[in-house]
């Protein structure tokens, strides 16, 4: 089942990005944020964007959520996209669900355009993205470090209406 969030699916969806953190390049965050940082942050992206969380049988597997892509209002036509499962879950076909779901998501809100930002190399996410119809639009080699070693991101595009 795909749903919205909910506060009590904090903690467990903070559990779930911390693993990222800890663990992968997938997010450039170098250090897991306390309960009550996430809590605000994630209240505060909820409170004007979509936030889904995907659950099997009572358990939170992933969750997916649109963002700003940038403060300047003149880009509020377009959304930033993350997605996020827990590393047990992956390569069950729930990251296609989440992503379903959000474009579908994104299309009623009237986004021009869903931005993802992804870290080279992150071929399974690369993958999703282009099965989506997200066209790899730019690459800023080497724009972060972590684990000491330089880090290229690339920007993935889904435009949803044409101009």
């Amino acid at each position: 089942m795909i749903r919205k969030l909910t506060e009590t699916d904090i903690p467990i969806i903070l559990d779930i990005y911390s693993y990222y953190i800890k663990n992968t390049v997938i997010t450039f965050e170098t250090k897991v944020p306390t309960l009550d940082d996430f809590r605000k942050r994630i209240t505060a992206i909820a409170k004007n964007y979509p936030f889904l969380i995907k659950e099997i049988n009572g358990t939170i597997v992933g969750y997916a959520y649109l963002d700003h892509f940038n403060q300047r209002q003149a880009y509020d036509c377009t959304a930033d996209l993350s997605i996020y499962l827990d590393y047990k879950h992956l390569g069950l076909g729930y990251g296609q669900e989440l992503m379903e779901a959000i474009i579908n998501e994104a299309k009623k809100l009237q986004y021009w355009n869903i931005v993802s930002i992804i870290t080279a190399n992150n071929t399974r996410s690369e993958r999703i993205h282009a099965r989506f119809g997200f066209e790899k639009m730019v690459t800023f080699k080497d724009f972060g470090i972590k684990f000491d070693q330089p880090l290229s991101i690339s920007y993935y595009v889904l435009r949803l209406k044409e101009n």
